[in-house]
């Protein structure tokens, strides 16, 4: 989302066996690369252009964005966007994962410049190594999974460990082949929340892409969506300045999941600032390296915390190629 430490936990792993038909291993994504604590609380004018693909209703396509996008018109969050996209074109290829690309595709229908064109065409190999990954239409490939693999699971039922955050991602994205189930709506608004974390985060992201493929009632989605906004916003509110990279994942994410499900703008600008002010230097919002603690953290979740950053400013400041 995508995109699950928040995306990079939550969004979509590396490797994301999760999604992998029959499979029940967590994938490595931003809320399974957070640690165990942490999930349990859980220049030139840009260039705008449309983008060839599989998916041609992705949730950056939907309405809630285009209400909610005048937040940040500042030169500040347009300046972040470019240099973070400098940045996540030098990053180097061979850390890259999955959902680097599922990303990279979604924010580039927004805002586009060369660097992010590039990080893309690096990033997309890594996703189509994954064949059959049921989340490659987020990253502009054409891939059509069978419903076992999308639906072959069972929603656990309070008290039971939540799945891969991914299986509900999936879910929704091939949803119009396969149905979007009744236990996935009831367990997204359920037991998969975790008080604004990265479960939350994902359930919504889930919710968007049903609703933007009409596997979703309106009145239905109204009604989820608006428990998901008060939940994410609680928790964004309440949230500790960022201090490490999996703090600034995290708000990110739960950024990125209000805009888009259609958080009013006024309840957005102040984070949305925040968050351009917590950039490094370099462009990244790869904290940890600042702030010197600890033994330091794999280099992909700084990739992960700029890319979901970045995807929730592009979302804010740009204009939709192809809503």
């Amino acid at each position: 989302m995508v995109f699950a430490v928040a995306l990079a936990a939550a969004f979509l792993g590396g490797g994301n066996a999760g999604c992998r038909k029959g499979a029940d291993a967590p994938a490595a994504g931003a809320a399974d690369m957070a640690p165990a604590a942490q999930r349990a609380r859980s220049q030139p004018k840009d260039r705008m252009r449309g983008e060839s693909g599989a998916e041609s209703r992705s949730v950056v396509e939907s309405r809630s964005v285009v209400e909610s996008r005048s937040v940040v018109e500042s030169p500040a969050a347009k300046a972040a966007v470019r240099k973070a996209g400098e940045w996540l074109a030098a990053f180097e290829p061979a850390d890259l994962r999955f959902d680097a690309a599922v990303g990279l595709h979604a924010l580039r229908r927004w805002v586009d410049t060369p660097e992010l064109e590039r990080a893309y065409e690096t990033a997309l190999p890594v996703a189509r190594r994954d064949d059959d990954n049921p989340l490659l239409p987020l990253a502009g490939v054409d891939y059509r999974a069978p419903v076992d693999a999308v639906a072959g699971w069972r929603a656990p039922t309070p008290g039971e460990r939540r799945v891969n955050v991914n299986r509900v991602v999936a879910e929704a994205v091939h949803c119009q082949a396969h149905g979007f189930r009744e236990q996935t709506l009831a367990y997204i608004g359920g037991p998969m929340r975790d008080d604004g974390g990265y479960h939350t985060a994902h359930g919504a992201w889930a919710l968007v892409l049903a609703r933007d493929r009409g596997c979703v009632a309106p009145e239905r989605f109204d009604a989820l969506a608006r428990e998901l906004r008060s939940e994410l916003a609680a928790a964004l509110a309440a949230a500790a300045e960022p201090r490490t990279t999996l703090d600034a994942d995290l708000m990110a994410e739960r950024l990125l999941m209000l805009v888009m499900l259609g958080q009013g703008p006024a309840r957005l600008a102040e984070s949305a600032q925040r968050l351009v002010k917590l950039q490094r230097p370099d462009g990244s919002w790869d904290l940890s390296a600042a702030a010197g603690e600890g033994a330091p953290a794999p280099a992909y979740y700084g990739y992960h915390a700029t890319l979901v950053a970045t995807w929730a400013l592009a979302l804010l400041i740009g204009t939709p190629t192809n809503p």
